[in-house]
């Protein structure tokens, strides 16, 4: 608590980015959840008393970065949820399904999602946030220093391309990184805030082949794990894969899975989104 800054930290986070981390992967977990059917109309009632209070975290914490997350959440588990639904050929709400799984429909469901979304955080955050969003182009012009995030991923490639095979190292960023910055040396950046750009130079070609091959591996698990017929091991599969979804938008200019902590619930909701439950599987709707 003595670290936290004003207008810097959030909760129990250093950096209220990362806080913002942690937030968009649980509320992507609960979002699915919900929109997954995973507990049942009787229980929606206890997802959204939990799906609340962490919208409003992202919010208030002011995270630019969580707040588009959480919107690309927003218009991500709609087009999963109907996408993943099975079809059901005597239910009474079986033309409605039909109409939601129609490109219109779709289409109608992120909106709706969407436009609710930015009217929260407009009604939520107030002037507060959308000044966050003014200064965004203010914080991309480089001064002496050249320790904005344009900075960082200009270094960041120049790095690659010195190493581009096997890269520097993880965990080599923050020293590497010194020889190729160019600025006055009184700021150098410890993270290139872009954890892809990061793989590319720590890893290297090689180390993004694993990383691509990985994420292949992870969808195909997951889709299987989407087909499943018990409803609450979809829904669950859906939330993960939504929390996943999410953090790897905000891993484009923040590197909050460097945290031990989320990178712990990032790993939980990888587990989530591909693991089977024999227990479950004759467990239908």
């Amino acid at each position: 608590l003595p670290l936290l800054q004003k207008n810097g930290g959030f909760a129990q986070y250093i950096n209220k980015n990362h806080f913002a981390t942690f937030m968009v992967m649980a509320f992507g977990l609960i979002l699915g959840l919900l929109l997954g059917r995973g507990l049942g109309r009787e229980r929606w009632m206890l997802l959204v008393a939990t799906a609340l209070p962490m919208g409003i975290a992202i919010i208030v914490c002011g995270s630019r970065s969580g707040v588009l997350a959480t919107l690309a959440e927003l218009a991500f588990v709609p087009l999963v949820a109907v996408a993943s639904q099975p079809k059901e050929r005597h239910s009474p709400h079986s033309s409605l399904l039909r109409f939601a799984g129609s490109v219109a429909g779709r289409i109608l469901l992120v909106l709706a999602l969407v436009t609710g979304g930015i009217l929260s955080v407009i009604v939520v955050g107030g002037e507060d946030i959308v000044s966050r969003f003014e200064q965004t182009k203010q914080e991309t012009n480089t001064d002496e220093t050249n320790a904005n995030r344009l900075g960082a991923w200009r270094s960041t490639i120049k790095l690659f391309r010195k190493h581009p095979i096997t890269g520097i190292g993880f965990g080599g960023f923050w020293i590497a990184i010194s020889t190729v910055h160019d600025g006055s040396g009184q700021i150098i950046p410890q993270q290139s805030h872009n954890d892809y750009l990061e793989i590319l130079a720590s890893g290297g070609l090689i180390g993004v082949i694993i990383f691509l091959s990985f994420i292949v591996l992870l969808i195909i698990l997951a889709r299987r794990q989407l087909k499943s017929r018990n409803v609450l091991r979809r829904a669950t599969c859906l939330g993960a894969l939504t929390g996943l979804f999410g953090v790897a938008i905000q891993s484009m200019v923040e590197f909050g899975l460097h945290i031990t902590f989320n990178a712990l619930i990032c790993v939980i909701l990888v587990a989530l989104a591909t693991a089977s439950s024999n227990g479950l599987n004759n467990q239908t709707d």
